[in-house]
């Protein structure tokens, strides 16, 4: 069966500086423009048959080169769309780490227990997106498809097709722009890469960002 591609979105202004997303609606940056563009040069080369993406513009402006690049439509799928951070919404991290500090830690230590503060918790973002992989996994055909989706969601993926439960979240890096492949097969998923950035390589180290 064919490959599922993992694409992270590429960089926007909140990740360089380190403030919470969610479901706020925020563009890319230059950098991240870019970022999609090399991801659309490395995806062009691997047939795929369907892109789909989260409805949140840093996602469609990642998603919209490759399927140029691959003659296809894009699919929106509102449960490929990011975590709601809830009130650490539009925050930056220094913030968040004043005024939440108990739960920021539970956060990092816990994630199994964590709910944002007026948001999502991190089992409900499970439970939408491993629904919709198993829809998609029913009706792939023999051409890898491309999810364009959110660190969080795809970190949530990882842990779903390893099996090990959302308390491997942290154990998981993924950087902007990212791919990671998962090969579905009978009864399981098998990981095939994790936050793959060699497409990147023309754009130096410095923008490695798993935020």
């Amino acid at each position: 069966m064919a490959e599922i591609l993992l694409v992270r979105h590429g960089q926007t202004g909140y990740n360089a500086e380190r403030i919470f997303r969610g479901r706020l609606d925020v563009p890319l940056d230059d950098h991240g423009r870019r970022q999609a563009g090399l991801l659309a040069e490395a995806l062009a080369e691997r047939n795929l048959g369907a892109i789909h993406t989260s409805s949140l513009s840093r996602a469609r402006e990642t998603a919209q080169p490759i399927a140029a690049r691959c003659s296809l439509s894009v699919e929106e799928s509102p449960a490929l769309i990011d975590m709601d951070f809830g009130d650490w919404q539009g925050q930056p991290l220094a913030q968040v780490e004043r005024r939440w500090p108990d739960l920021l830690r539970r956060y990092h230590t816990d994630p199994e227990r964590f709910r944002a503060p007026g948001g999502e918790s991190l089992e409900e973002v499970r439970l939408r997106a491993a629904a919709e992989l198993r829809r998609l996994i029913d009706v792939i055909g023999e051409r890898p498809i491309a999810l364009v989706s959110h660190r969080v969601v795809i970190k949530v993926l990882l842990c779903e097709a390893l099996g090990a439960g959302l308390r491997a979240f942290w154990r998981i890096r993924q950087d902007t722009a990212a791919i990671s492949a998962l090969e579905p097969g009978p009864g399981r998923l098998t990981v095939v890469a994790t936050n793959n950035r060699c497409h990147l390589r023309s754009l130096g180290s410095g923008d490695q960002i798993d935020f």
